[in-house]
């Protein structure tokens, strides 16, 4: 994978400042309402097709959570979270119908992470949300501009495609603005290449060749990520804390196969052959 500098690696020398410690401990732990699109051409989406709500812990030592709750702002409402890897836990709701609802459903308020097993539990660190989801995006929907779109379809996976996409202006309460262009295997769900950076100066990605396989199915990302970045106590810990509001916009496509040798690959070997026998 490949990574461009950019204002999101102040979240990372953060958490690597954070997870400098002979002991386990949280080292980020973060909340993500996301308005989601799809990109089916050169133009660009106008309609979300759902909205979510995620939230993630991140440990530096493996098993130091295993199982957590995540607790909302009425104090009663418990969701608990899945772990994905021995330092990584999360919890998402999907389907959501609107911001509105998105909003209902995650109110703003004080949003509690508890761990209830591993070596750190019991644990717990906090979030403040801000009111509105509508008003923390930005008014902006990423996608491919131009023919980035149309350019990725069979495209040669042997060589550079520089596709494109447009800046923004983050919303009302961003103290970070990131944009990210990610492209993951569409069979495994593995990203194989990514580049992140400031809205006002990345726009745009160039895909190496030789990163894709040929013939082979992938999808991509062109996300807006406005972000509430700080930092708050997990039990004893300090850890890094992000609230986002994200617009994420997805697409999908298949690079082309590697051609056969045809005629016109075998026509200089056969010329080559019959002027050798005519100078005998």
């Amino acid at each position: 994978m490949r990574r461009v500098k950019s204002a999101a690696v102040v979240v990372a020398a953060l958490a690597v400042c954070i997870s400098d410690k002979s002991f386990g401990a949280v080292i980020q732990y973060d909340l993500f309402k996301t308005a989601d699109y799809t990109q089916t051409s050169n133009a660009q989406p106008t309609t979300p097709f759902n909205y979510r709500m995620d939230a993630r812990i991140d440990t530096n030592v493996d098993h130091d959570v295993t199982a957590a709750s995540l607790t909302l702002p009425d104090g009663v409402t418990v969701y608990p979270f899945t772990s994905s890897t021995p330092r990584f836990l999360f919890y998402r709701e999907n389907g959501l119908a609107s911001a509105g609802d998105l909003d209902a459903a995650y109110p703003a308020g004080t949003y509690t992470f508890t761990a209830t097993a591993g070596t750190l539990a019991p644990s717990s660190g906090s979030i403040d949300f801000p009111e509105s989801a509508q008003l923390g995006y930005s008014a902006t929907v990423p996608y491919l501009t131009g023919n980035s779109f149309s350019s990725l379809q069979g495209m040669d996976s042997t060589a550079n495609l520089t596709l494109t996409f447009d800046g923004f202006i983050g919303g009302t309460f961003a103290n970070q603005v990131v944009t990210f262009f990610t492209v993951f295997d569409n069979t495994s769900g593995d990203v194989v290449f990514t580049e992140n950076g400031s809205p006002s100066v990345f726009t745009a990605s160039t895909i190496p060749g030789g990163v894709l396989l040929p013939d082979h199915a992938y999808a991509y990302s062109v996300t807006f990520s406005d972000r509430i970045v700080g930092t708050g106590l997990f039990g004893n810990d300090s850890a890094v804390t992000l609230a986002a509001f994200d617009l994420a916009t997805s697409g999908f496509f298949q690079t082309a196969a590697v051609p056969e040798p045809g005629i016109g690959g075998l026509l200089p070997l056969v010329i080559g052959f019959v002027t050798s026998r005519r100078r005998r």
